[in-house]
Formats: structure tokens, sequence, C-alpha cells
């Protein structure tokens, strides 16, 4: 489906005779997890890889080499800065990401950790090696619209949760599912990891723990806007 609805667009921008002069970009804003961790299927309340890990495709002619690949993680906060890079377009000093054009001009591409949260509850730092989610208070996230497929000891649990842990890590480059749980053999990298974390995320961004902000947003939602939130699923 994807690809034939993609494929409509892409024929009708060459019918239009501009497509060598088009920036196309295939993202995501998630993936899915299906079933690799604790019987879950679904997005929302994970911060696991397949839900993470989305596909990212450029394509400009002259400027976006084909089959060009790299696998240094990134975050969907670079798509801007790069989209202008390729475009010539003066970037705006408050953005956040970086440029990934450096990769399509293979030069190598200076990233550091990719950082993320899951609302004011748990975080997670991204590095070429290691994925290491941090989950101070031991929250559990719900999951009610995954009770159907949940396992009958889970049903037991009102509200159906997944069994995360303060601290998981996950060494990414011999364990890209994440099946290997190595927090208690690994002080020291938590350590590293959580110093760049705070530096990275915490500190640069203000991230308290339960401030309540996602929570208190979703109180100021006029009622047309948390329909709207309702019938695309994001709001119960």
């Amino acid at each position: 489906f994807n690809d034939y609805q993609i494929g409509r667009v892409l024929d009708k921008v060459a019918s239009l005779g501009i497509l060598d002069d088009t920036l196309v970009i295939i993202g995501a804003d998630h993936g899915e997890e299906l079933a690799d961790h604790h019987g879950y299927w679904h997005h929302q309340a994970s911060l696991y890889e397949g839900v993470l890990q989305v596909p990212l495709i450029f394509k400009l002619p002259g400027k976006v080499p084909a089959g060009a690949r790299d696998a240094t993680p990134v975050s969907l906060a670079d798509l801007a800065p790069t989209m202008l890079e390729l475009l010539g377009v003066a970037r705006p000093q408050a953005y956040e990401g970086v440029s990934l054009a450096a990769a399509f001009n293979k030069q190598p591409l200076e990233h550091g950790p990719v950082f993320g949260e899951w609302g004011d509850k748990m975080l997670y730092i991204r590095t070429a090696q290691y994925k290491y989610i941090y989950n101070p208070s031991g929250h559990q996230p719900p999951v009610k619209r995954e009770r159907d497929q949940a396992s009958e000891t889970q049903k037991k649990n009102a509200d159906h949760t997944l069994p995360t842990k303060k601290r998981e890590l996950y060494d990414i480059a011999k364990d890209p599912r994440e099946h290997q749980e190595i927090s208690d053999i690994s002080a020291d990298v938590i350590a590293a990891l959580e110093a760049e974390l705070k530096s990275g995320y915490i500190d640069k961004f203000g991230w308290k723990l339960e401030d309540k902000a996602e929570e208190l947003l979703q109180q100021q939602l006029d009622p047309e806007t948390r329909r709207e939130l309702e019938a695309l699923g994001y709001e119960q």
C-alpha cells in the first residue's frame, strides 16, 4: 500500500517534468513492536528499536548519490537542517539537529548520541554501540489497547503494563533486536551514558521526572482538537 501511494506521488511529479529537481525524502514517525518484547504489539508504550528505528531515504539527483548508505544513528530532528543545506537555504540558529549532507559527499558523518523520551517518565540514549533506557521511577507503561493480545497472566493486571526495568542496556552492535539486557554487568558503560544523557538532554532541555507537562497540555485541548486526536488514536 505504501509503495503504491508513494509511487502515485512520484509519478505525478515526474509527469510535471520536475522529478530530477525535486528533493524526495521518505521516513516515518515510528515503527511497530511485533511481539519482540513482552508480547507487545503496537508502538505507543515502547522505547525499543522496533519502534524507534525507521527508514530514512533521500533522493535528489546531483546532490544525493544513488545507492549510498550510512548506518550512523541519526534523528528526525536532523531532517530540517539537512533539507535546508541540500537546497542552499540558510539554517535558522534555533534549529535542533545536525545536517546529514556530509554523508552524501562521502565524508564522515559527525553525529553524537541520539536522545529521546517517553513523556515525563523515561528517556533513552542511543550510540553506535549501545542503547540505554533510563526509567528512574520504574514506570511501567500502560497499554490498554493491547489487552486483546495480552496473555492471561498480563490480563490479571487491569491496565496491562509493560514490565520495564529502571535501567535497561543493550549492546546494539551485537544484539540489534535487544534480547540480552546487560545493565547488571555494565556499570561503567551506564555511568558514561547517564553522564551524556544528563548533559545532552536533561540539563539542555530541562527535562524533569513527572513534571506533568503533557498531562497539562492535554487538559488545555479544545473539544474539536480532542476529537481529531481521538480519531487518530492519540487520545483516549
